[in-house]
């Protein structure tokens, strides 16, 4: 089905306002305490049925290609543009690249430039990248600041920000009509969830205790700075301080490198574990890992999914570790990595394969002579995403994702632990509901290069404009439009709500840490209605965290509250989307849930880890609302919980004592997210999206392509069968157009409102 243009283009709504039409720009400050009054009882507006066709004869997607030029986002383009030598360079950085502290190489060069905001290592990088194109030689030194050369760099983060660019300013001016409406929708939501919040803390609000002003002195130790040949002689070049000139260094050299080693950058282990139980004990398995350094996952499409052993048999089996059924497998920029397979086994409960298998997996048959047997002698329980954080200076940290939970945390709270008290899995007519869904994970810790946004979002309307053209895809095809719809929340927090928080010069907001956002898209045919599909869509800002720094002691409550805004807008943000999702879909039936949604009118209830455990008592929660609640106030969360809940999924907001981060929680899930059932649309974090039964004709349908060249592996795994892919492609790409495409004008007017 020729899908036109102007459906495509005109519905782009939810992309943060790189374009926006003259007068007031709507903006994502925080509100004052005058302007919260009365709106705790707001009555929200809700999004307009379908897109329009004629809302206007231009195209937000060229308008946003005409407004970012490349040497924005590119820092080789920009090194062209310098002066030759090594001054240019050098002063580029020292003047235009914020300094702002947190540990180690966490954004490297690019991410460095596209902030414009760097610590010593990642300014380091950027500058060794740009002289690198002059073919300048450089190496890195290190050595330890002195506690005044580090309280210089604690107060050069709130110095004004750089002067724009003139291509920047350019840039800036382009005006466009569309995105207002979802921009004034997300804002309002955000305002009545602040009112509801700041009303039930009262004058007890959260305040944050890390990070400590020692600590962040702390962290700038090791210093790294650039060394360029210059002639004969090595030229310090340390554009940390503004008073920086080419020759002058802040600290004596205790070694130097060519590279920085792994050790000196924040890295990341995504690992996927099974739970079974086994005559009453829990044991817990990793099935699939990897590591890499957070700068190189930056902006990269990054998937999760399931691969059914039928798929393989006897080779696939063989390279996948083992016997089993169904193998997580990990997508990163066209490469994929395969894990152990799992046993999704449930006494009596049937076949636990996840999916059909492919002509690549029969082949494979023949070749290798069978399906093996699989023998356990343990029950699934529970299958978990973990991503562990390591930093340089040895600290750890776990965030850790369900994605599929027979137990719960009320099952897991008895004791002894017994097995009839697991839940079903969820199956449908092809197998496992869980292992059919696919998980986007985004790494984000600064802004991105939003030419080559424009640019991806103008290749998917042209491939929908022209669906004959197009050739048959394979999985990064099928899944890109995903991927594309995804990364516009992803935006929205770094381009539009992020930089409104700096609105006081006191107080200081950037990402010290990668934000880990999650996304999860699930289509399968209704049960009893085979021309129609049940469609999922989970959003999950699972570590949404940010750093928030004041200038003096007193300015720890401004941080507070801000962290808190930061929050209820990522929570609005979550809301508006799957519901502006779910009013653009041809859907015979649709349901939002979110916590935003839990909260009808100011009936919310504060409760802090010290308060007799009467208070929580008192408001009746279901049992794993219960439990999971307890978890959340041993941990030392402040949490806010609505009076008024209905049903077992009840959301609140739970707020860090450690650093003050809000967070929405929805579901079941052990670690505050949401979890699907079947015909609707969860959004996590603890938000909801819209579930929307979709007619597959719609849909356009995108054959395999043969593998060509690379090994005999490479082949087969890009052509291995994986739950679910087919049935997204067939019936979501549709609505993922209108999404995506939906997303582009706002993005682009909350951009220019935030500077």
């Amino acid at each position: 089905m020729r899908i036109p243009i102007a459906r495509i283009v005109l519905s782009l709504l939810l992309v943060p306002g790189l374009l926006h039409a003259g007068g007031p720009m709507p903006t994502f400050e925080i509100p004052a305490d005058t302007a919260l009054q009365g709106k705790s009882n707001a009555k929200l507006a809700l999004p307009a049925a379908g897109p329009a066709d004629d809302q206007g004869k231009s195209n937000p997607v060229q308008e946003m290609i005409h407004r970012f030029p490349a040497i924005e986002f590119d820092p080789v383009e920009r090194a062209k543009q310098l002066g030759a030598g090594v001054d240019p360079a050098f002063e580029y950085v020292r003047d235009h690249i914020r300094y702002e502290t947190y540990p180690g190489v966490l954004r490297g060069a690019r991410g460095a430039y596209l902030t414009r905001a760097a610590n010593a290592p990642d300014r380091a990088m950027l500058l060794a990248e740009l002289l690198k194109t002059k073919g300048i030689a450089t190496r890195f030194a290190r050595g330890r600041l002195s506690e005044a050369n580090a309280e210089i760099l604690f107060n050069r983060m709130f110095e004004p920000t750089a002067p724009v660019t003139p291509e920047a300013k350019k840039s800036a001016a382009t005006p466009f009509p569309l995105g207002l409406d979802f921009i004034d929708r997300v804002r309002a939501r955000a305002t009545r969830d602040y009112a509801i919040l700041t009303a039930s803390l009262g004058a007890k609000f959260p305040l944050a205790t890390n990070p400590t002003h020692p600590g962040i002195l702390a962290e700038m130790n090791p210093h790294t700075w650039l060394q360029a040949k210059v002639g004969e002689a090595w030229v310090d070049l340390d554009s940390a301080f503004s008073d920086a000139v080419p020759g002058r260094h802040y600290c004596e050299v205790d070694d130097f490198v060519d590279h920085l080693p792994e050790s000196s950058h924040q890295r990341v282990t995504i690992r996927v574990v099974a739970e079974t139980l086994d005559g009453g004990s829990l044991r817990q398995a990793t099935m699939l890992e990897v590591t890499r350094p957070v700068d190189s996952l930056l902006d990269l499409q990054v998937f999760l999914v399931h691969a059914p052993q039928s798929s393989f048999k006897a080779l696939g089996q063989a390279v996948a570790g083992g016997k089993g059924d169904v193998s997580p497998a990990l997508w990163i920029d066209g490469v994929f990595t395969f894990g152990k397979p799992i046993a999704f086994d449930e006494p009596g409960a049937g076949s636990a394969r996840g999916g059909r298998g492919s002509a690549v997996g029969d082949a494979l048959d023949a070749l290798g002579g069978g399906e093996a047997k699989v023998e356990n002698a343990t029950q699934f329980v529970a299958e978990f995403l973990e991503l562990t954080l390591m930093f340089p200076d040895g600290r750890t940290e776990v965030t850790r994702r369900v994605l599929s939970d027979r137990g719960g945390a009320a099952w897991r709270a008895t004791k002894p632990l017994d097995s009839k008290g697991l839940r079903p899995l969820a199956r449908d007519d092809t197998g496992l509901v869980d292992v059919q869904t696919i998980h986007n994970i985004w790494f984000s810790a600064g802004r991105h290069d939003l030419a080559a946004y424009a640019a991806g979002l103008q290749l998917l309307i042209n491939a929908y404009a022209k669906p004959a053209d197009q050739p048959p895809s394979d999985f990064g095809g099928d899944v890109w439009p995903l991927a594309l719809q995804n990364f516009a929340c992803v935006l929205w927090g770094d381009h539009a709500f992020l930089p409104a928080l700096n609105d006081d010069p006191n107080v200081r907001f950037y990402s010290d840490s990668p934000r880990i956002l999650l996304f999860g898209a699930n289509a399968r045919p209704t049960h009893g209605k085979p021309d129609k599909m049940d469609v999922d869509s989970v959003i999950d800002l699972r570590r949404d965290k940010i750093r928030g720094v004041a200038k003096h002691p007193e300015g720890a409550m401004a941080v507070a509250r801000r962290k808190i805004w930061f929050g209820v807008l990522e929570g609005a943000l979550e809301h508006e989307t799957t519901a502006q999702m779910s009013s653009m879909g041809d859907a015979e039936k649709s349901l939002v849930m979110s916590t935003s949604a839990g909260f009808t009118d100011s009936a919310a209830v504060a409760i802090r880890p010290a308060d007799p455990v009467v208070n929580r008592q008192e408001l009746q929660l279901p049992g794993d609302a219960s439990a999971r609640l307890t978890v959340a106030l041993a941990e030392g969360d402040t949490v806010v919980v609505p009076r008024d809940y209905k049903g077992d999924d009840i959301g609140w907001w739970a707020i860090s004592a450690a650093t003050g981060d809000t967070r929405a929680v929805w579901g079941r899930d052990l670690n505050m997210a949401v979890r699907n059932d079947g015909g609707r649309t969860g959004g996590g974090s603890g938000n909801g999206g819209a579930g929307n039964r979709v007619d597959p004709a719609t849909g356009k349908g995108m054959g395999r392509r043969k593998g060509s060249g690379g090994n005999e592996y490479g082949t087969v795994v890009k052509e291995v069968s994986i739950p679910g892919v087919g049935m997204v492609r067939q019936s979501v790409l549709v609505g993922v157009v209108v999404a995506v495409a939906s997303a582009a004008a706002a993005i682009a007017a909350a951009i220019a409102g935030a500077g």
